[in-house]
């Protein structure tokens, strides 16, 4: 058996250097392609969970067999879904608090709230509209007024 010689055991430093150069650069490309992917990630689970907030708002008006509005703040970017009788069915924030963060929020019903009767139509709209932004990226909630919906990604930013 040869036995290895102390100078040729190891690496040198400047192949140190250039493993750790390799591995630094793949893993800087690999960070940014995890954030944008997290990004991404981030706003279809809003996206989708405003669509199953919408269905539910519709939901619970046929099953109860009252009016019930599904409401947009904005501005603090939260909505809720409020029962005729002043029950609130839901309440979320896309602020950051809870477990979404969202820098653009618009819902497009004429107004800032849509209101289902009792046979789940939206009253006086044919479809809404409710979009989610984040760093110049968006997605889009389109409900029809029978409660279709389809959740996809805006090809222009909000």
């Amino acid at each position: 058996m040869r036995k290895l010689d102390r100078r040729t055991a190891g690496m040198t430093i400047p192949e140190l250097v250039v493993a750790l150069t390799l591995f630094a650069v793949l893993a800087s490309v690999g960070a940014t392609g995890f954030r944008t992917y997290n990004r991404s990630i981030m706003l279809r689970r809003a996206a989708g969970q405003a669509a199953t907030d919408l269905k539910l708002a519709r939901s619970y008006a046929i099953q109860r067999r009252t009016n019930v509005s599904f409401v947009a703040n904005e501005s603090y970017k939260t909505y809720v879904v409020r029962a005729a009788n002043g029950d609130t069915v839901v309440n979320r924030a896309f602020d950051g608090s809870g477990e979404f963060m969202v820098e653009t929020m618009d819902l497009q019903a004429g107004g800032d709230s849509v209101t289902f009767d009792s046979r789940g139509l939206m009253r006086g709209r044919s479809n809404v509209k409710f979009l989610v932004g984040f760093q110049g990226r968006g997605m889009e909630c389109d409900m029809s007024s029978v409660g279709r919906i389809k959740v996809y990604e805006m090809t222009a930013g909000l």
